[in-house]
């Protein structure tokens, strides 16, 4: 899909400015006639103890970094669909992978028919899924989490990746907006947090409204 948009972008002469970070200042916002702000989301990182360890990397950095994700014993916390689709991809390159998801079953926010799939591949490339299980701490070779029985577990792991989630991405928008309100439209996730494909209709309709 993205290869598909950047051929269109192309073909459609849509000039495209890449490592720019936007201000409300930007004389590009000033001269224009309509802005649209789809700031996305930036991910969610809850007050643990640890969190902020060398060995404790983020979803988006795992996917794009690899080199990041060091020894074998992986562990994941956050059981959604961004924790699932990675921990597939990194037991499919041979790492031992365990999930740690607070509730009961990991996958709940997964479409039916997908999750129908990548669940048993999940089992079928060894991921070890601990459904029920709080964060408490991070350590230095693993993680304490607490079980649904109210016990505190101990989790070895080389490295630990956070994938709680995403959270909007909001302080950039609302100082655009606040300066430009008549002509600005927010989309996507930083209006709501959501799928692909609620982002594409979010920023389908904005555009047809205008």
């Amino acid at each position: 899909m993205i290869d598909w948009y950047e051929r269109q972008l192309k073909q459609l002469h849509v000039q495209m400015y890449l490592n720019h970070e936007m201000t409300p200042d930007d004389p590009a916002l000033q001269s224009a006639d309509h802005i649209f702000i789809g700031a996305g989301a930036i991910p969610l990182i809850p007050p643990i103890p640890g969190i902020h360890h060398d060995h404790v990397i983020g979803a988006i950095e795992a996917h794009l970094q690899k080199e990041l994700v060091r020894g074998e014993q992986i562990v994941i916390t956050g059981g959604g669909l961004t924790g699932c689709d990675l921990g597939l991809e990194l037991a499919m390159e041979g790492k031992k992978v365990t999930i740690v998801e607070m509730r009961p079953e990991a996958g709940q926010d997964v479409m039916y028919i997908n999750r129908a799939a990548l669940m048993p591949m999940l089992e079928r490339h060894g991921v070890t899924i601990l459904g029920g299980h709080k964060v408490l701490s991070f350590e230095a070779n693993g993680l304490y989490a607490e079980n649904a029985e109210g016990s505190k577990v101990f989790i070895e792991a080389d490295t630990m990746i956070n994938a709680f989630g995403m959270r909007k991405n909001t302080t950039i928008a609302e100082q655009i907006r606040a300066k430009f309100e008549s002509k600005t439209s927010l989309i996507g996730d930083c209006v709501k947090i959501g799928k692909v494909g609620t982002a594409v209709r979010s920023g389908f309709y904005a555009a047809s409204a205008v």
